[in-house]
């Protein structure tokens, strides 16, 4: 009997041995985790592709589909509202000179695409009646920064300016106004209460708040801001869901590499600002 049991094991055994193994399974590469639609925030127009801020990168940025156009905004020597990143021409101009001490008109006399590598034709620096002309037949959003100027003073009145170009276009819910000057976002809603508005935090703001402490950072902005606009560099997931909690919509800045874009889809933020709204439109779309 005990042999018997033996053999009978041994046959099992090389059955086992001999059956065709089962077929492994090939895994896909992972998605993107996107439960949610990520808005295209194209910085300066897609600075990256045309010459930043000009009506070039801004007709550019809406063909390739962003949701918001994200531009800065400055005031001449004569009170206009104008497109331009810095407080002086010189980085991105094929002039000098602060912003704030030249007429539009003076101004508008510069190549705004001087410095931007392989440009065949001049750009004005737009007015900000350009841009919203330029945008008002289309469905783009518009993301407006507004600035300090060379002092890091803010311009006198320039809250009203811009709002005053927006309302007369009838544009105030294609808008969300943007500053580093939290300043500036108070008087925002003191002058219209119902504009969005959209903190921008950066390592000037860290200083003097906790990271560590999203809901405090959100509590001291909640009150005159829809959403917080962080520097790559410093947003967590924290600040994200304490964000989420209060209702408030979470923007990143300034995002250009597939890797980046990545990271803070799977974060879960709202929109991505990048120079190079064509790879991250790719991206959401694979």
């Amino acid at each position: 009997m005990k042999r018997w049991l033996g053999i009978s094991i041994a046959l099992l055994a090389l059955v086992a041995c001999s059956a065709p193994a089962a077929p492994t399974a090939t895994l896909a590469p992972s998605p993107v985790v996107q439960s949610k639609t990520i808005l295209v925030s194209a910085h300066r127009g897609g600075g990256a592709l045309a010459p930043e801020n000009t009506l070039a990168a801004f007709r550019n940025g809406i063909a390739l589909g962003a949701d918001f156009l994200e531009m800065d905004v400055h005031l001449t020597k004569d009170g206009v509202p104008v497109v331009i990143h810095d407080p002086t021409i010189d980085r991105t101009t094929d002039g000098v000179g602060r912003v704030a001490d030249l007429t539009l008109a003076q101004l508008q006399t510069f190549n705004a695409a001087a410095k931007f590598p392989g440009a065949a034709e001049k750009q004005i620096v737009p007015t900000l009646a350009q841009v919203l002309d330029l945008a008002k037949p289309t469905s783009v959003q518009l993301e407006i920064e507004i600035k300090v100027n060379a002092d890091n003073q803010p311009y006198p009145g320039i809250e009203q300016k811009v709002i005053d170009e927006i309302t007369a276009r009838g544009m105030l819910d294609r808008v969300r106004l943007t500053s580093l000057d939290l300043d500036t976002l108070r008087r925002v809603r003191a002058i219209n209460p119902k504009i969005k508005t959209t903190a921008l935090l950066s390592f000037t703001y860290f200083r003097s708040h906790d990271l560590d402490q999203p809901a405090a950072v959100i509590d001291d902005v909640a009150r005159f801001a829809d959403g917080i606009g962080v520097n790559s560099a410093l947003l967590t997931p924290k600040l994200v869901q304490e964000a989420h909690n209060r209702k408030m919509s979470v923007d990143v800045w300034t995002v250009d590499s597939e890797s980046e874009m990545t990271k803070f889809i799977k974060m879960g933020v709202d929109s991505i600002t990048t120079n190079r709204p064509d790879v991250l439109k790719r991206l959401l779309t694979r």
